[in-house]
């Protein structure tokens, strides 16, 4: 119960601050009452999130949520996951992020404080329902002995830190938001841009890091072979991250010609929207017919639907109504210049994102009308491709702005290396055999690539702070060539392996080396891999959880591409396999023909006491013939199974005999292809990856320049 009276003093202390600021709205009073309850909240919502922590480090299974999450011998690090693998402890999460981030709006807001706090405040109180709801901290009558345990697929280190970065970026779009709207409350337009872009920057970089991470987590972890697959749930986190991406460009056109005003105003609001519409479709379990990362119905959705409603028509029914008061300035008038190519880029990444949010929310339009339907791939993929091309072009033409003023040879120096690096790029494609329209996308990136490392490289003899744009959009360039390389031409081919038989793909010979039971849920298979130049071994696992059985991956990793290996089936090993037969039927066992002849049955007079039932069967190899004769012996009153030993030590035996119908079972012993122990074979999918690493190290580039873009405008006045 302490949790619950923590959270709950937390929720009486904002609500106390908001109705202090409301009261010096107007009035040049102190706001030092309001500072402390403000105080008080983050201490009361911090102290509820430890006591979450200490339930999970003591095991504490009466509490529901621990118990759904947790067990015994979870190792600390993926307690710490589990402190997030649910709703509960996500919406407790994301609290704690912003009450931490609202200090720094109380001490940078200046005179704007109030109403700046109140927007603020009432932009993240919407967590609070939702929490008491499904509170982390309901508990049972009867304390369970163990707990659930944590789903397998989040027993990864990516699942330790996935969530906070993507609820850092989540909290931190709240700020430009508080800030914007209250620029529009005041009608005062004046310094909301410099006072927040530094956040839009690391909320760029956050998002962006925990997609990156998501995505690597998918590849690594699931087992399909892929990083993104436009699932409406990963989308759900793509959509503020292109607003956020878009609104950055946009501030930077506001802060050097004092344009796009408008348009940040309604960028910056619309990308805390999109923040509370991927809390809609991931929490209202409307996706769950549709995505496997959605969460199960908490029954809130008409107060979900009327918390975005009401954000909706606030925010932008009051940019409309101050519209005719807001003054900026036009974009350039020249098509070659810096800000004109910025605001392109802008255009393209509002574009993606009302794109991706359509596709999103199709299975609602869709369920609106009839039937609920989701979109293809196909819809993401096709609509995209012209949109990345075009924003490469504006990336590649970007440098040249800044060097227009250079002399002739310097700018005809650089323009031949970057024409060379896109006829490299088209040759290779060429030669490789690509679709044209990738090969036009190829083309632009490596284009915008070679032309932002070589601005990059002027940059940062100038000033070091300046390369965040250059190291992102080479990042791009260079992540695009990742993509088009690993989704569009990754290879596939199917094999198996036993402990005595080797698979082949990819000029690599597989062998099952060994399969143990490492704990009582899962396995780890070992599978030995022979290229003729050098061997390893590839390590898998296979998991049994309440969801079903997880396999998890090998990935082995070369400069030019992954091998992925995906594991499939794995079938035990047969003792004794059996086979039944009718009179002159085959069947193949191990390197066998098993032909099964006939039936000679020797009984004493009444056919009780004793006697046998011989079958006659035939072991052809090679073209060699060797008859047994397995038997059943009768005795006491019941037959027993006399085996009939092979030459080479294996055995036959008679299971069943079927005399009416003249069939037998018949079950060998040391029938394995090497006559030796019974082995288990794993059938497993081996996949080329090419260009992958470029994708990683792109999304890396980006997430660094939009760091790089923070450190740049961030600067801390104590």
């Amino acid at each position: 119960m302490t949790g619950n009276i923590f959270l709950g003093i937390s929720f009486a202390a904002v609500i106390l601050t908001i109705i202090l600021y409301l009261r010096n709205l107007n009035s040049e009073k102190s706001n030092l009452q309001a500072h402390l309850f403000y105080y008080l909240f983050v201490l009361s919502a911090t102290i509820a999130f430890v006591v979450l922590f200490y339930l999970f480090l003591n095991n504490r299974f009466d509490y529901s949520y621990v118990y759904s999450y947790s067990s015994s011998d979870l190792p600390l690090h993926f307690k710490i996951s589990a402190l997030w693998a649910g709703q509960e402890g996500t919406f407790l999460l994301w609290l704690l992020i912003s009450a931490w981030l609202g200090l720094w709006v109380m001490r940078k807001a200046g005179k704007d404080e109030s109403i700046v706090m109140i927007i603020f405040i009432l932009a993240q109180i919407f967590l609070y329902p939702l929490m008491f709801v499904k509170s982390p901290f309901a508990q049972f009558q009867i304390t369970p002995v163990e707990g659930g345990g944590l789903n397998p697929l989040l027993q990864n280190i990516w699942m330790v830190i996935h969530p906070p970065v993507v609820f850092v970026g989540y909290a931190a779009l709240s700020i430009p938001f508080a800030f914007s709207i209250s620029a529009l409350i005041r009608n005062d337009y004046e310094n909301w841009v410099s006072r927040t872009l530094p956040w839009v920057a690391i909320s760029v970089a956050t998002l962006g890091a925990g997609i990156f991470l998501g995505g690597y987590w998918a590849y690594e972890t699931l087992g399909w072979g892929g990083y993104w697959a436009w699932d409406p749930v990963e989308n759900s986190s793509l959509v503020p991250w292109l607003f956020a991406t878009a609104l950055l460009h946009g501030m930077l056109v506001e802060k050097s010609r004092g344009a796009l005003s408008k348009t940040n105003l309604f960028l910056s609001s619309t990308s805390y929207i999109a923040v509370v519409y991927a809390t809609f479709l991931t929490r209202s379990g409307i996706l769950s017919d549709f995505s496997v990362h959605s969460f199960i119905d908490l029954g809130l959705n008409n107060y979900l639907v009327a918390t975005l409603a009401a954000l909706v028509l606030f925010s932008w029914g009051l940019l409309i109504f101050r519209a005719k008061n807001i003054e900026s300035q036009p974009t350039s008038n020249e098509y070659f210049s810096r800000d004109f190519i910025i605001y392109l880029t802008l255009l393209f990444l509002a574009l993606s994102g009302a794109i991706v949010l359509f596709g999103t929310s199709a299975p609602i339009i869709t369920g609106l009308m009839g039937k609920a339907a989701s979109m293809k791939i196909s819809y993401y993929v096709d609509t995209h491709l012209p949109l990345a091309i075009l924003m490469c072009l504006a990336m590649s033409a970007a440098p040249f702005t800044s060097w227009k003023n250079q002399g002739k040879s310097s700018l005809l120096t650089k323009s031949i290396l970057v024409i060379i690096g896109g006829a490299v790029a088209v040759l290779i494609s060429a030669i490789q055999g690509i679709d044209f329209s990738h090969l036009i996308l190829a083309l632009f990136a490596v284009t915008a690539f070679t032309a932002n490392s070589i601005l990059l490289v002027d940059r940062i003899k100038q000033n070091p702070k300046s390369t965040g744009g250059m190291i992102a959009h080479a990042g791009f360039g260079i992540m695009l060539v990742g993509v088009i390389g690993s989704s569009g031409y990754s290879v596939s081919q199917h094999t198996f392996a036993t402990r005595y038989e080797q698979g082949n793909a990819f000029d690599r010979s597989f062998q099952l080396a060994d399969v143990q039971q490492i704990t009582k849920d899962k396995k780890r298979i070992d599978l030995h891999i022979d290229t003729g130049e050098q061997n390893y071994t590839a390590k898998m696992y296979f998991t049994d959880s309440r969801s079903g059985e997880v396999r998890t991956p090998f990935i082995k990793k070369f400069m030019l591409y992954d091998l992925y290996l995906s594991p499939g089936e794995l079938e035990p090993a047969q003792d004794k396999p059996t086979v039944t037969l009718s009179k002159g039927e085959t069947a193949i066992v191990g390197k066998y023909r098993v032909i099964f002849q006939k039936f000679v049955s020797s009984m004493d007079e009444d056919q009780s006491h004793s006697g046998s039932i011989t079958a006659l069967v035939n072991l052809v190899k090679d073209g060699d013939t060797l008859t047994v004769k397995p038997s059943l012996e009768l005795g006491m009153g019941s037959f027993e199974p006399v085996p009939a030993k092979t030459e080479f030590g294996g055995t036959v035996s008679i299971e069943k005999v079927f005399p009416d119908q003249g069939r037998v079972t018949l079950s060998f012993g040391g029938f394995s292809g090497n006559e030796q122990e019974p082995s288990e074979t794993l059938f497993f999918q081996v996949s080329k990856k090419p260009l992958i690493n470029l994708v990683w190290l792109g999304s890396i580039m980006m997430i660094l320049g939009s760091l790089v873009s923070f450190w740049r405008r961030y600067k801390i006045k104590v």
